[in-house]
């Protein structure tokens, strides 16, 4: 039952825990399958742990860590699946029993849960699948009632459990952000329309006062130019007025009349020539 709470605990908030990572790439060892370098007779060369992908991409048999060959990288299988060569690839010195070191080393490559968490547990942990206390794990203990194999089936349904809640907690993260998202577009759209609809109406204000700007120039030209014809027909008049008054005093004789006069006739007017202006006036 110990082992029960304790995996509980251990997978509380996965999604945020620090997990175990592979030495050459920096992700989650947990994320892939697990390797680990062994010479020829399937023995373990060193103690780390890689993801089998980038162990077999390094360009030498060298362990980057430790600098120590091998001369082939293993998978390490899923316990559940095949106990037994997952239990001889865990046996670092193959002494036939499993050390506390190596278990919880491949268990926080193998599992996606927090390394310190596991860390702060496994001693009761161990306690529980330790049966003859001696400090070791035999093969049987590990197959044994709620022992470590137990604890990896409940691991499992644990960690799938988290990672549909993970996947549950990332669907409704994406689909809010999408709602954000859509929101931020709506009000982005929104404001434009209104800028354009503003810009529209400014557009239109700013026509309205040129038409009514030039409406009122017109309308003073067009003053200006009856007060300009006016002050010509003005002149005119005062002209003609003028031109009688001078040809009544000239030749008081000739009857007045309102006529446009030629150039000879306001020549001899201007000239003062009497008989000038009779003849002209005669001749009209």
């Amino acid at each position: 039952d110990g082992g029960v709470v304790t995996v509980a605990a251990v997978y509380e908030d996965t999604v945020t825990n620090s997990h175990a990572e592979c030495p050459i790439c920096f992700e989650d060892l947990c994320s892939e399958p697990t390797g680990v370098f062994t010479c020829g007779k399937g023995k373990r060369t060193c103690q780390h742990l890689f993801h089998h992908a980038c162990a077999v991409e390094l360009p030498s048999q060298t362990c980057p860590m430790c600098n120590q060959g091998f001369e082939k990288v293993e998978v390490v299988p899923d316990a559940l699946d095949d106990p037994k060569k997952w239990f001889n690839l865990v046996d670092l010195d193959g002494n036939g029993t499993l050390s506390q070191k190596e278990v919880v080393e491949v268990l926080k490559a193998q599992l996606p849960i927090d390394a310190d968490d596991l860390e702060e547990s496994f001693g009761q942990l161990w306690n529980s699948w330790d049966k003859d206390k001696c400090g070791e794990l035999s093969y049987a203990e590990l197959m044994s009632k709620n022992g470590l194999l137990s604890y990896l089936e409940l691991a499992r349904d644990t960690s799938a459990a988290a990672a549909a809640i993970a996947d549950a907690d990332a669907a409704r993260a994406k689909a809010e952000a999408a709602k954000v998202e859509a929101e931020r577009l709506a009000a982005e759209e929104a404001a434009r329309k209104t800028a354009e609809a503003e810009a529209r109406r400014a557009a239109e204000a700013a026509a309205h006062a040129q038409a009514l700007r030039e409406a009122e120039a017109q309308a003073v030209q067009i003053q200006k130019d009856k007060e300009e014809k006016l002050r010509r027909l003005e002149e005119e008049a005062a002209e003609r007025a003028k031109v009688q008054n001078v040809t009544l005093a000239l030749a008081p004789d000739v009857p007045p009349v309102f006529l446009p006069y030629n150039g000879d006739l306001q020549a001899a007017m201007r000239a003062q020539d009497r008989d000038a202006i009779r003849t002209l006036m005669a001749a009209r």
